[in-house]
């Protein structure tokens, strides 16, 4: 998974989620899905400076 597309996803300037999309080694098709939502987990990710 390394080096695939992700996305943070910050409500109130905490984190709140993580989004993988796991490619397949072409990098043409999506072979899956990932998320952490539970709010305890990102707790050391912190919204980039303005």
């Amino acid at each position: 998974m390394t080096g695939d597309p992700g996305a943070l996803v910050f409500a109130d300037g905490s984190p709140r989620a993580v989004v993988v999309v796991d490619l397949t080694p072409e990098g043409d098709r999506i072979s899956g899905v990932f998320s952490v939502t539970n709010p305890d987990k990102p707790t050391g990710i912190r919204p980039p400076a303005p």
